[in-house]
């Protein structure tokens, strides 16, 4: 491949941000998050894959972060259940983070404060732009958006629309249906 078709999807195959490292870009997740009121966070949740994947070794789970919904989010619309998040440090590449989040969607996390289980609706990135092409077809097919920093609000990104997006300054939130896994027939 030349350098010409490689150059448009540079900026979204390594995590964004100016943070020092994995734990500086969670906290400041986790402020986003806070300032919104939409969600409760959950740091590191432990929990079982439910189908491990041929000739591979059984793991316990670590997901970085858990969101679960608040009434306030709830009331607003909210009908994409629990988020799991993970994230990687500025300039780590998208393909690793990919792979973990196919593999939290197939699993059951264990929830202290609901003294259950629980599966995942959807796994954002975090700080990774939107990517574009197959791979945001993959992305879409899997359930997985991205989140990357913003200085008005935070959103979640899938197929190139926004699952949520907040506005800090308004306290305006707007919720997207997406069309992922309702087409029929031919793709």
């Amino acid at each position: 491949m030349s350098d010409t078709i490689q150059e448009p999807y540079a900026r979204w195959e390594v995590a964004c941000g100016d943070y020092a490292d994995e734990k500086a870009g969670l906290l400041d997740l986790d402020d986003r998050i806070t300032r919104t009121g939409l969600f409760a966070i959950h740091r590191e949740v432990r929990g079982n894959l439910l189908h491990p994947l041929p000739n591979s070794e059984a793991k316990d789970m670590r997901i970085d972060r858990i969101l679960t919904p608040t009434a306030k989010l709830l009331d607003r619309g909210w009908h994409h259940g629990f988020i799991g998040v993970e994230a990687k440090a500025p300039g780590e590449k998208m393909g690793p983070a990919l792979s973990q989040a196919m593999d939290y969607m197939r699993t059951v996390f264990f929830s202290p404060s609901h003294h259950g289980r629980i599966m995942l609706n959807w796994v954002v990135l975090w700080p990774f732009e939107s990517p574009f092409g197959p791979t945001e077809s993959i992305l879409a097919h899997h359930r997985i958006a991205t989140c990357a920093p913003r200085p008005r609000g935070i959103y979640f990104k899938s197929t190139g629309k926004a699952l949520l997006y907040h506005n800090y300054i308004d306290d305006v939130t707007t919720i997207k249906p997406t069309d992922t896994l309702r087409k029929n027939g031919s793709r």
